[in-house]
């Protein structure tokens, strides 16, 4: 939702200045995008020991992913900013005990308004929030957990009130499956199908391979 509605806003700009289609400010938001997402990717090396910052950033920036930052255009480019902000975040809270919760709560939310797809690491924010209990901040746990839903209420809220209807989340959004299709999003049961996906997940994130010998080194 925020994705677009910020492509809009820009198209709306551009097009009045230089005449600019949407295809060219979809290309330019994504150009930009990899040049934040390049800034706080070398953020996250940074923070690792140097013996392992090659291979960290060999891994992170490998994948298939990053070809959302060379010109695509599509709406997947700044939900992956957010969520390398995200990451960082977390990363950042896990290392410092001084390290407050909030700003990775805030990104996950603002995240999930980038694209829904980001709320598969919803469930790593309730660790985040078990480490901040676990270190004597119960409420400071609980406040960014009840952060994601409340930014996204505010921000839908928002919408609703400037003309995008909330109840079209229930009708014709892929929230309720264009209302309530549901089984357009069932796989299907045959290996040909499971195959693809397993390739997918390889060119997205080569780096997957190497999570067997990470656990092999943490035994």
């Amino acid at each position: 939702m925020l994705e677009l509605y910020l492509h809009s806003r820009l198209w709306a700009v551009m097009h009045a200045t230089l005449g600019w289609d949407v295809a060219q400010t979809y290309r330019a938001a994504s150009c930009i995008g990899g040049g934040v997402a390049a800034f706080v990717a070398l953020g996250l090396v940074l923070r690792l020991p140097p013996a392992r910052r090659l291979l960290a950033a060999a891994g992170l920036l490998a994948g298939g992913w990053v070809l959302v930052f060379f010109g695509d255009v599509e709406n997947y480019t700044w939900a992956n900013v957010v969520v390398l902000v995200y990451l960082a975040s977390a990363l950042r809270f896990l290392d410092d005990e001084c390290a407050r919760l909030w700003p990775a709560a805030t990104a996950l939310a603002i995240g999930a308004l980038f694209h829904l797809e980001t709320l598969v690491l919803g469930p790593s924010l309730l660790v985040l929030a078990a480490v901040a209990a676990a270190r004597g901040r119960r409420g400071e746990a609980v406040a960014a957990v009840l952060l994601v839903p409340g930014v996204i209420a505010a921000a839908l809220g928002w919408f609703d009130v400037h003309g995008l209807s909330v109840a079209d989340l229930f009708t014709h959004s892929q929230i309720s499956a264009q209302g309530g299709d549901w089984s357009r999003f069932l796989a299907p049961a045959d290996a040909h199908y499971l195959w693809n996906q397993i390739q997918l997940v390889l060119l997205l994130a080569p780096a997957v391979v190497l999570l067997p010998a990470l656990l092999v080194d943490r035994g």
